[in-house]
């Protein structure tokens, strides 16, 4: 994984990296479902341009690769999102 890469000079991305590596596919799922009930929140309150063109959909079923693809394309190394992300992580662990 590498969706938090850029975080790098900020954070230590790996610790995220090795707890994520341990979940399962319900986790991956769950996280993603729990950043789409996050960001909907987010973007009804902030109303934002930029980032109201954004969107998380929900997952039914998700494995490691498309949780991983699903944060690149989410996250797109912008640092907001990836702090938000990070943070989402220590909140579900």
């Amino acid at each position: 994984m590498n969706f938090l890469d850029h975080l790098n000079s900020y954070i230590d991305t790996s610790i995220f990296y090795n707890k994520l590596d341990k979940m399962d596919n319900n986790d991956y799922k769950n996280l993603i479902n729990l950043l789409n009930i996050y960001w909907t929140k987010i973007i009804y309150n902030i109303k934002d341009e930029h980032y109201s063109l954004k969107k998380v959909n929900k997952v039914y079923i998700c494995d490691k690769n498309t949780f991983e693809m699903t944060m690149k394309h989410f996250i797109e190394n912008d640092y907001i999102l990836g702090i938000l992300v990070s943070r989402l992580i220590i909140n579900y662990i």
